[in-house]
């Protein structure tokens, strides 16, 4: 009875052809594979959109039947690749646009977070997961450090001053009522697009006032590179006129937020790999005096100055370091090694980012002292390279005459190899570190330098 019920079933299954006769040969494969195409495209759509984790919070079931179903997908896909070859009508089609699907959201949820090497979609999607319906901890690995916070209220001071100086213009040439509709929406703007940040020793982090939090690894923050075709590509930039960060590359901007300077000059400097073990506070036991400096000829020493310092000397028990202020983003990268040696570098500052020589010299001082040791000791042998040859000087105290006069609170500093002479009117808190440096020279001088006039430089 069953052989000859099931005989007409086979003879009705050999005669059937097209989508009916794929169906009933891949044996429920083919319903596996549609229900997945259905989801792969939903998850593509909402990746793609800008408030991708919204639209996925809304719809976490998504995420758990696209991941929870891979297995039954990859079989049904084996078994489809074996009859794409004997069909290609049918089969062939449909294994063409799942493969395409699948490679499809596999990018998309490449370009949201970070997979690696990681090949298998069913592993990428449980870290979008991970990412999507987890909160992001402010502190994650053990030893992480907060190094600056930032939270915009009021739009960055010198859009702030346009924004008064508009609705003060409007209210002169038409009506104090006509700044009303001008200022209130020019503000809720820049607050609703404004947001907190976190900058720690690990990571940058991002919480806009409408979306999720986001956080990018400083490590994965790259060199700005010149392609073959000569165009730049950048990496990190920043308009300190709207308060605006940008990271290009990850395509993460931080828009209207408080010193936006300082957070993009951190970020160019810790992001490199020398500067990783960098803490946030001076470590106590670190001996040293930095004091802005003026640099002149020896008859000029003594003269009238224009202007600010020149630079900045760094004094410490074992060697003597002076910064010109021309270039710090040129030191900088001098004391940093390129990510790929040989490569093309889109200039001097490998960063679109203004960087002060104070904010350098300080971070340096947050390293430990065999690393800040180690840099200096490759800056010193760089000295002469053409790049540097007027902007770092350094040299051991042995090489140096100092004179230090305590009572006029005045330092000079000249080389033996060199015809410059840096000189310094120092505050009480300079003259305390410089004393505490130079106590540890094997031989220094604390008389007032010859011909030292009564009266000290004016500083114009």
């Amino acid at each position: 009875m069953f052989l000859r019920s099931a005989a007409p079933a086979r003879e009705d299954a050999s005669e059937a052809s097209g989508w009916e006769g794929l169906r009933l040969r891949l044996e429920g494969g083919l319903e596996v594979i549609e229900a997945a195409l259905e989801r792969y495209y939903e998850l593509s759509t909402a990746i793609g959109k800008r408030s991708w984790k919204a639209k996925l919070r809304l719809r976490p079931e998504l995420l758990d039947e696209a991941i929870e179903s891979e297995p039954a997908v990859l079989a049904a896909l084996a078994s489809l690749k074996r009859r794409a070859s004997r069909e290609p009508e049918t089969a062939g089609v449909l294994l063409y646009e799942l493969e395409a699907a699948r490679e499809l959201l596999s990018a998309a949820v490449a370009r949201r977070v970070r997979v690696g090497e990681q090949p298998l979609l069913s592993e990428r999607l449980r870290r979008l997961r991970a990412v999507v319906l987890r909160p992001l901890p402010l502190l994650q690995k053990e030893g992480e450090q907060q190094v600056l916070v930032g939270e915009a209220v009021l739009p960055p001071p010198w859009l702030l001053a346009t924004f008064l100086a508009l609705g003060l213009l409007v209210a002169w040439l038409v009506s104090p009522w006509a700044v009303v509709p001008l200022l209130v929406p020019a503000f809720l703007v820049t607050y609703l697009r404004s947001g907190w940040y976190w900058l720690t020793t690990e990571r940058l982090l991002w919480q806009p006032r409408r979306g999720d939090l986001v956080q990018v690894s400083l490590s994965s923050i790259r060199d700005s590179t010149r392609g073959p075709s000569g165009n730049v590509e950048k990496n990190l930039s920043v308009n300190r006129f709207t308060g605006t960060v940008t990271l290009h590359r990850q395509r993460l901007t931080l828009r209207h937020v408080p010193n936006a300077g300082l957070l993009a000059a951190l970020l160019s400097i810790r992001r490199r790999k020398e500067f990783r073990h960098a803490g946030v506070s001076r470590d106590p036991r670190l001996i040293v005096a930095v004091v802005p400096v003026f640099r002149s000829m020896p008859e000029e020493a003594f003269g009238v100055t224009n202007g600010g310092p020149d630079g900045l000397l760094m004094l410490r028990p074992g060697s003597v370091v002076w910064f010109s202020k021309r270039f710090p983003g040129d030191i900088l990268d001098s004391l940093t090694e390129a990510e790929q040696p040989g490569s093309p570098r889109a200039g001097r500052n490998q960063d679109d980012v203004p960087l002060s020589l104070r904010q350098l010299v300080d971070q340096l001082l947050l390293l430990p002292e065999e690393a800040l040791d180690r840099m200096l000791r490759q800056l010193e042998s760089r000295r002469y390279s053409k790049s540097l040859l007027d902007d770092v000087l350094v040299c051991r105290p042995a090489e140096v005459d100092c004179s230090f006069n305590t009572l006029l609170q005045t330092l000079q500093v000249s080389f033996a190899d060199d015809a410059r002479v840096l000189w310094a009117n120092l505050s009480w808190e300079e003259r305390h570190q410089v004393s505490r440096v130079l106590s540890l020279w094997p031989s220094w001088n604390e008389a007032a330098p010859a011909g030292l006039p009564e009266i000290l430089p004016a500083r114009r």
